[in-house]
C-alpha cells in the first residue's frame, strides 16, 4: 500500500467504480468499513446496478482534488463499460480534468481489471482480487474518507 505522497510524478491508475461507489456511500451516511487488511470498504452491494446520485459531484471533486493534489503523472480512470452510463461518466470526468490541468484520461472498457492487473504505475482500488495482482496500492477512497471527510467508519478486528 502507499500513501498519498509516493503518487506524485507516478502513473495511476484508478479503479473508477470502487472508489467512486465507496465515497457516495459514505457521503450518503451509508456503513464504511476498515478491514482487517487496513483498507476502507463500503457494503452497499451497488455496482452493477450503478446510477449518479445526489454526492456524485461532490464525490468526482473530492477526487479531482486529490489528483490536483497528490500530482500525478498521469490519471487513468478506468470504468466497466457493461454498466450503463460509464461512456457518459467517464467524459464527464475528462472535462473536470482537462479543467483543473490533470494529465490523464478516462474510459469506459469491458475489463477494467485486466489494464489494471498489467499496470506498471500505482493502482487506486479497494477490491480484494485486483490487490492481490498488483505491485502498487494506494486506497484512494480510503484517504479521503479517513483525511478529508474525517467520516466515522467500523474498524474490523485483526483478530
Amino acid at each position: 500500500m502507499v500513501s498519498a505522497e509516493q503518487i506524485r510524478g507516478k502513473g495511476l491508475a484508478i479503479d473508477g467504480y470502487n472508489v467512486l461507489i465507496t465515497l457516495e456511500s459514505a457521503l450518503k451516511g451509508k456503513t464504511i468499513l476498515l478491514a482487517d487488511d487496513s483498507f476502507i470498504r463500503d457494503i452497499s452491494g451497488v455496482s452493477g446496478s450503478y446510477k449518479e446520485s445526489a454526492p456524485t459531484g461532490e464525490a468526482l471533486n473530492l477526487i479531482i482534488d486529490l489528483l490536483q493534489t497528490a500530482e500525478p503523472l498521469e490519471a487513468i480512470f478506468l470504468f466497466d463499460s457493461p454498466i450503463s452510463g460509464s461512456g457518459e461518466l467517464a467524459a464527464k470526468i475528462r472535462g473536470l480534468m482537462t479543467n483543473k490541468g490533470i494529465r490523464g484520461d478516462a474510459l469506459a472498457v469491458k475489463v477494467p481489471e485486466r489494464i489494471m492487473e498489467g499496470y506498471a504505475g500505482i493502482v487506486a482500488s479497494s477490491d480484494t482480487a485486483l490487490i492481490d495482482q498488483v505491485q502498487k496500492v494506494f486506497d484512494m477512497a480510503g484517504y479521503i474518507i479517513r483525511e478529508k471527510l474525517r467520516i466515522p467508519y467500523i474498524e474490523l478486528s485483526k483478530e
